[in-house]
């Protein structure tokens, strides 16, 4: 176990075109957030400040309804400004 811990194996797989939308991990549980550490260090070299990582993260923990309620809150809002 604690080779695993000290030599982490994952794969990650994100794909987002017209034609697919998945993403697929294998690994254990502590290889794969030794992954996410990974995507954030280098979102982070990209020019991602914390609060845009923060904001992602946030949206990935909600369940499909509340990220429903929060993307219409954000268009609501967005139309308000637009005609008003």
């Amino acid at each position: 176990m604690l080779e695993k811990l000290l030599n982490p194996e994952f794969e990650v797989h994100i794909v987002c075109n017209k034609k697919e939308n998945y993403t697929k991990a294998s690994g254990n549980l502590p290889s794969l957030l030794t992954a996410l550490s990974e995507l954030v260090n280098a979102l982070k070299e990209n020019g991602a400040t914390d609060e845009m990582i923060q904001y992602a993260v946030n949206q990935g923990l909600m369940t499909d309804e509340e990220l429903y309620k929060e993307t219409k809150k954000s268009i609501d809002e967005l139309i308000k400004k637009i005609f008003d």
